[in-house]
């Protein structure tokens, strides 16, 4: 430790670690992502500079992408202590091994640091060359320092009192070396941080998959049970993976999102590493049950997901009208995998149901993405092709696509093949006008502000969309509709 230890803390600077310190993510992290999304052949360019060493690579990347301070998941303990610190009347600076142009474009948003020290082109500020460039700074004298990682244990061993981010007491102990003065919080991902980053709530929608074994009247097969069920978390591990992709993608937006910044990825609970190497050990998982138990038909089915998935998150979700069209299609393709891993046939009036259905839930959740007031000007909403402006055309879409799907049901019902197949085709109208009702309901709703996420997530915790679930799915047995050409 330091010789000053005595000192007026006000007479020591408070030199801060930038990096899983003062923000909950690595800013190199951040910025070769935003080098990927702006083009992967981009992202091969960058790595090539790393022949020349980690400075220039990250000088590289820095020349090629840039971030938005106030969008970043900043530590609110530690901003909060630094600006106590700062009205006290301290010196406080930065000191990181990110790229100075992004520590200086932070320290300007925050406007709390009185020097910056970071890495250029010719030096990478880490370690011992970190704590050489401080001491070259105050000339030697004493300092205070936080940090959150074992490379900052040459500033510890060298600072006057040793603050530390960290998960927990013995682990702020253990990572400094040295006793401790204060411990600022630190993400720990937990089993419940995973499974909301994996939107675990959104393997509702594979239920999808079963549809097909009970429209076949087929639910008294215990080899299609398995089937299903694999074929189940198959698909939700899959799009578990996916999910993980998309909020990686989607960070800079989904930070200046109302709901969507509390997410782990967007909020620091779950760092990028951390996240990249869920959705590897997700995706890995997902195609070796889809491949062996279940069968290579299905598998495929799985992988056209995966590209269709990927090619929403990089390109057609900023795509009017296309971005929906997917989201629709992904859902009818739940049916489809569902059919094909327990081998019953679908029918179009099936498929042409749930892809007008499936629209209508669609436009429905980009709905909940556009700003209340209208505008005179068409401003686009972050990492997507609307505006305010596009309000009442989505409704009018999203409610015509909805009542399209009713029709069809009318028609399917009317249909004479089901009125010879069904003991009671009558109760199929019930079944009918409950979800013209919910339609109806949930889009008055969506029209008002009061679904500002995905309408599957609301209907979920919705007692009424429940209500109107259980309603259905009894009409639906009391009508007998589990053989048939809907099936």
């Amino acid at each position: 430790m330091g010789l000053d230890v005595e000192a007026r803390d006000e007479d020591r600077p408070m030199v801060v670690d930038l990096d899983g310190t003062l923000i909950r993510t690595d800013s190199l992290h951040e910025l070769l992502l935003r080098v990927y999304v702006s083009g992967p052949p981009r992202l091969l360019a960058a790595m090539v500079a790393l022949g020349g060493g980690k400075a220039v690579f990250k000088d590289r990347v820095a020349a090629m992408a840039s971030l938005s301070p106030e969008a970043l998941p900043y530590n609110d303990d530690v901003l909060e202590f630094l600006r106590a610190e700062k009205a006290k009347g301290r010196r406080l600076v930065l000191a990181t091994a990110s790229h100075e142009s992004v520590a200086r474009e932070i320290s300007e948003h925050l406007g709390l640091f009185d020097a910056v020290i970071a890495s250029t082109r010719e030096h990478n500020l880490r370690g011992k060359q970190k704590l050489t460039a401080i001491e070259k700074l105050i000339n030697g004298a004493s300092f205070d320092y936080i940090g959150n990682a074992l490379v900052d244990r040459p500033m510890w061993a060298a600072a006057g009192r040793a603050y530390v981010v960290a998960s927990s007491d013995a682990g702020a102990r253990q990572l400094a070396g040295v006793p401790v003065e204060r411990r600022f919080s630190a993400p720990r991902p937990g089993l419940k941080t995973v499974l909301r980053a994996m939107r675990i709530h959104q393997w509702a929608k594979n239920m999808l998959i079963f549809a097909p074994l009970f429209l076949a009247q087929k639910w008294s097969e215990p080899r299609l049970w398995l089937l299903g069920t694999l074929a189940f978390v198959s698909f939700g591990m899959c799009a578990s993976a996916t999910y993980l992709w998309n909020d990686l993608l989607d960070l800079p937006a989904d930070r200046l999102h109302r709901s969507k910044r509390f997410r782990p990825l967007a909020s620091g609970a779950l760092s990028i590493g951390q996240g990249l190497f869920l959705s590897l050990v997700l995706i890995l998982g997902s195609f070796a049950i889809a491949v062996f138990p279940v069968g290579p038909a299905f598998a495929g089915l799985l992988l056209l997901y995966v590209v269709t998935t990927v090619s929403y998150s990089v390109i057609l979700k900023r795509k009017p009208i296309a971005d929906v069209v997917t989201l629709a299609c992904l859902y009818g393709l739940r049916i489809l995998a569902g059919g094909v891993a327990m081998s019953v046939v679908l029918t179009d009036w099936l498929m042409v149901f749930s892809i007008f259905f499936f629209l209508s839930l669609g436009f429905m959740k980009r709905l909940a993405d556009l700003p209340m007031s209208s505008t005179t000007t068409f401003d686009r909403v972050p990492g997507r092709g609307y505006g305010a402006l596009d309000r009442p055309v989505v409704v009018t879409l999203g409610i015509a696509a909805g009542y399209c799907s009713i029709i069809i049901l009318a028609l399917y019902i009317r249909d004479p093949n089901v009125v010879e197949l069904y003991p009671r085709p009558q109760f199929l109208w019930v079944v009918c006008m409950t979800l013209l009702y919910w339609l109806s309901r949930c889009w008055i709703l969506s029209a008002r502000g009061h679904i500002d996420d995905d309408p599957v997530v609301f209907a979920l915790k919705d007692k009424i969309s429940l209500g109107c679930g259980v309603v259905t799915l009894v009409f639906v047995l009391l009508a007998g509709l589990t053989i048939g050409d809907f099936g």
